[in-house]
């Protein structure tokens, strides 16, 4: 760790001409420059450095094109053997520090919704992952074997009871992802991923999962981060502030439980976040609730296309 920091700091002098004092969170190194602006570093080998490129593309773009408050790019370029990307970002409270300190958060909430629906607006000809000139890899997001495979393990690990099985790996993927409407996505747009102050969204950080996409995902990933610490905070003023820039798809608000589902599932078959074990019995019983609700899913006779 003294290495790899010796190294970010020779990096950090010589783009920014500054020596600060570096903290890490996974896999970021942050530091705060004179001026008082919050940064962040990312260094990543050879065969990840698409990664970085897309990532700097997508800030750039972003910045340029839309009015969302999203990581500026500072430098890139390559050390070495590895490449780096240092970009501004945000301090304070996120969305997510305002929702526990029990602060009224309906305007906050709006704002959220309002920053999605400008971000959904831009629309993608095709399903995806971004390259780095933020062309689209066109790939299969949401295929049925990996659906299948993911129940199983839940199966086993008693996670989902083996008398929902049968009917959860009927469920068709085709007709709740077939949608020809993607948006570009953010892919893990929650409250602890949104800096906030007490009416609005003043930053958006977590971009690294942004892909093209049916923006479903999105909307429920969000909903269900906000009622897992509260559940008696509504989600109205989120869906009004994002209606004001894009429709609500109508396939969504008939199929929420479904999505909601579907991101559960996934969220927990990465495995239990070791210190936070309140919050993945929550994820649990959840799950079991809207797989338990699946009687208000669509009727189909079809098998799934494996």
């Amino acid at each position: 760790m003294a290495e790899k920091t010796g190294l970010i700091k020779e990096i950090i002098y010589e783009v920014m001409g500054e020596e600060p004092k570096i903290s890490k969170s996974k896999n970021t190194f942050f530091f705060t420059r004179k001026n008082g602006v919050v940064c962040g570093l990312k260094i990543a080998q050879k065969e990840e450095t698409q990664l970085i490129d897309t990532e700097a593309s997508l800030y750039r773009f972003i910045n340029r094109e839309t009015s969302l408050p999203a990581p500026e790019v500072l430098g890139k370029g390559r050390w070495g053997t590895l490449s780096y990307l240092i970009y501004s970002t945000f301090s304070g409270p996120t969305l997510q520090d305002l929702l526990e300190s029990g602060e009224s958060w309906e305007d906050v909430l709006f704002s959220a919704g309002q920053l999605l629906g400008v971000l959904h607006s831009i629309e993608l000809h095709q399903q995806g992952l971004l390259k780095p000139d933020l062309g689209i890899r066109k790939i299969r997001l949401f295929p049925q074997q990996e659906y299948q495979k993911t129940l199983g393990d839940l199966a086993e690990t008693r996670i989902i009871p083996d008398r929902l099985l049968p009917d959860l790996l009927r469920v068709d993927l085709d007709f709740f992802f077939g949608d020809k409407s993607n948006v570009l996505c953010h892919g893990n747009y929650t409250p602890g991923n949104l800096f906030a102050d007490k009416d609005r969204i003043r930053g958006i950080v977590g971009w690294e999962k942004a892909r093209a996409a049916p923006p479903f995902l999105d909307l429920a990933d969000f909903i269900l981060e906000l009622k897992i610490p509260n559940e008696n905070i509504s989600p109205t003023p989120f869906y009004e502030g994002y209606s004001r820039f894009k429709p609500l798809p109508s396939i969504y608000l008939e199929h929420e439980e479904f999505y909601k589902y579907y991101t559960l599932l996934f969220s927990l078959a990465l495995g239990p976040e070791k210190e936070q074990t309140n919050l993945e019995e929550r994820r649990k019983k959840l799950l079991l609730t809207y797989a338990e609700a699946r009687d208000k899913w669509p009727k189909t006779s079809l098998e799934p296309t494996l």
